[in-house]
């Protein structure tokens, strides 16, 4: 089977059902898996329970606001992507937002391929994009044999001490893995 890469993981703090479906529909669709909160204890309680790849924080929220919440994320994790999504469109919410740490805002209502156009260039800001693809497993082959198991591990080992790249091909009787090992350049 070919290398699987992780998936984005977004945390959407939305406390309108309905609003919260189409964009958590929209990002699932380009290979983001969202979590969501209806209120902004449950928001901040996810994060720090499972730290997404990228905040979505509605402002006008139940119980804790999604200023304070921005404000406390930003007091664990300066580097930590975040998007206010919200109808609080004024120079002085704005203001307050960018000001607090989150890294855009946008008004709602909103278009769901710009919230994922967003979404994507804040990763790819903040160095995330780049580490995911990093991150990259082989799932598991139904019927490993032994040989391709061990391959794949030193295969892996080399790539945990070089760098690198696996690729693996396999049909029955034959097995090839290649290591892609990035060349240093050398000093002249």
């Amino acid at each position: 089977l070919p290398p699987v890469a992780m998936a984005i993981r977004v945390l959407l703090v939305e406390d309108d059902r309905k609003l919260a479906h189409l964009p958590k529909e929209y990002l699932a669709t380009h290979d983001m898996r969202v979590s969501w909160a209806a209120d902004g204890a449950a928001g901040l309680r996810d994060f720090l329970a499972h730290p997404p790849d990228v905040v979505l924080l509605d402002v006008m929220l139940p119980g804790m606001d999604g200023f304070e919440i921005c404000e406390r994320i930003r007091t664990r994790d300066r580097d930590q992507p975040i998007i206010m999504l919200t109808a609080k469109s004024g120079d002085e919410d704005i203001i307050q937002g960018l000001t607090l740490g989150a890294d855009d805002y946008v008004a709602k209502p909103f278009s769901v391929a710009q919230l994922v156009l967003r979404v994507q260039a804040v990763l790819r800001r903040s160095g995330v994009a780049e580490e995911l693809q990093n991150q990259i497993f082989y799932p598991m082959v139904s019927g490993q044999s032994g040989g391709m198991g061990l391959g794949l591990s030193i295969a892996q080992s080399i790539v945990n001490q070089h760098g690198g790249l696996i690729e693996c091909r396999s049909k029955p009787g034959e097995t090839v893995f290649s290591v892609l090992i990035p060349l240093e350049k050398q000093d002249e």
